[in-house]
């Protein structure tokens, strides 16, 4: 499946405009959390993902700021034989395209996370669609390959209407079940992102972690060799499929 162009989005009437911020509530390790009432409207076409199934987890990773050190991130990995589903920033995708080629080379999924990284509630309906079209151009530029037809919306804010929207698109918006706050330090450093994880793993579990936080490169080692050793297994998106 391929993204549309916005001529097939067309006057279609779409839902609620009311912004909306993802959100979920811990019930521990072992059990999957609580996620928005809005879920229940969620369906075949206004396409979204959160959770997968069975013994899998799933790790994205955004990048809508400082890209850390990116060849170590592909190296842990690597190293460790897992592939990851990436949400790149536009503006980062277009400075360092080594890598993006690099992330496909390797066998890693790079969905599309607009150009900007604005607050897609605050756009007009216009703004968004070419948010995410000049992105899937950029990629092709980049690759030669079509964009895998996923979409994280930039802080996780949203509206019905908006789900609409991406999905007349051709997309797959993808959400999480599992993220920590790691767009700053941590008191405990790599610790603390390493028992985020640990204490809230789940059968199906969509982690988001953010490339730009050291103490996530510090503890992935630790995180894929002991999400391993607690019988799981990795994913991309793309292996989930509808709720």
């Amino acid at each position: 499946m391929t993204p549309a162009s916005s001529a097939t989005v067309g006057s279609a009437v779409y839902g609620d405009k009311r912004a909306l911020s993802w959100y979920y509530v811990r019930k521990g390790r072992g059990l999957a959390p609580a996620f928005p009432a809005d879920t229940k409207q969620f369906g075949p076409d206004r396409k979204a993902i959160w959770i997968g199934k069975g013994k899998t987890v799933y790790l994205t990773i955004d990048n809508g700021g400082d890209m850390n050190d990116p060849d170590r991130w592909l190296d842990v990995l690597r190293e460790n034989g897992v592939k990851a589903s990436f949400f790149i920033a536009g503006y980062n995708l277009k400075k360092h395209p080594d890598f993006v080629r690099r992330l496909v080379a390797e066998g890693h999924l790079v969905a599309n996370h607009s150009m900007t990284h604005r607050d897609f509630t605050a756009m007009t309906d216009a703004q968004a669609i070419a948010e995410i079209e000049e992105y899937a151009r950029l990629y092709r530029d980049i690759t030669g390959r079509a964009i895998e037809p996923y979409f994280r919306f930039p802080y996780g804010k949203y509206s019905l209407h908006l789900l609409d929207v991406v999905s007349g698109l051709g997309y797959t918006s993808v959400f999480w079940s599992l993220a920590m706050r790691d767009w700053e330090p941590r008191a405990g450093g790599w610790k603390d992102a390493y028992n985020d994880i640990m204490s809230q793993l789940h059968d199906g579990c969509v982690i988001l972690m953010h490339q730009g936080s050291k103490d996530n490169l510090e503890a992935l080692d630790r995180v894929l060799k002991d999400v391993r050793a607690a019988g799981y297994t990795f994913g991309l998106v793309s292996d989930i499929g509808a709720p």
